[in-house]
């Protein structure tokens, strides 16, 4: 499989806008990542002395993804980070997390390229192509249209919204660049990174009568 020759990490302002919002409707959250590596940030230089405290505390001590329990969180973020649509896609640690979130019934939120993180195969079960989901669930992320405008578009080892619907999921294609959320029950998914906030508000109200604070972020990458 090429590798995509971008920057895939996240973006550390992002990380920081996701947590202090959590933070401030009362949830504590942990980072995790493939093997416990720290996250790749694009925009964020780790040596500088002047990072945002918060923002370091986050990142130096990430939960590797085989160590996440379902019972310990009451729901699952995966931002948007180009990353994931490589390292997630293929890690099927992942799709048994996925699979321990779903037969719980809690909240998962994916965003941007975040949402190639549902097709992540179990390690062992049923799932031919990693798709969980029940037929017709409405997802979005990035769409055919947003992709092919980037040049790591050749290199990406599925097309999404082609995958989703193979898979018998609905893909709700957003406008390019326009803030927007599905909610399909206990799924929140959104197409870009400027539709974090309000994806993140979705999935805070599906949280509310929950008795758990904590939500992992995944980055896919170290």
């Amino acid at each position: 499989m090429p590798e995509i020759e971008t920057e895939g990490g996240i973006s550390g302002s992002a990380l920081l806008g996701i947590c202090h919002q959590l933070k401030e409707a009362g949830f504590a959250c942990a980072i995790s990542t493939v093997a416990g590596e720290r996250p790749a940030l694009v925009d964020v230089d780790l040596s500088d002395e002047k990072i945002h405290p918060d923002l370091r505390s986050l990142v130096d001590d990430p939960l590797a993804i085989i160590d996440i329990r379902a019972s310990d969180y009451c729901a699952l973020l995966i931002p948007h980070h180009l990353g994931a649509a490589q390292d997630l896609l293929n890690c099927d640690v992942l799709g048994d997390v996925l699979a321990a979130f779903l037969k719980q019934h809690k909240p998962i939120c994916t965003i941007g390229y975040g949402t190639y993180g549902l097709c992540a195969r179990q390690s062992h079960g049923d799932s031919s192509n990693g798709w969980q989901f029940a037929a017709g669930r409405l997802v979005t992320g990035v769409s055919v249209s947003d992709e092919c405008r980037h040049p790591h578009f050749a290199k990406l080892p599925i097309v999404l919204q082609d995958f989703v619907e193979e898979s018998g999921g609905t893909f709700v294609e957003c406008p390019n660049d326009q803030v927007c959320v599905i909610v399909d029950r206990n799924l929140v998914t959104g197409p870009n990174e400027a539709s974090t906030g309000v994806c993140i508000h979705n999935l805070l109200y599906l949280c509310q009568d929950d008795g758990q604070t904590a939500a992992p972020l995944l980055n896919g990458l170290g």
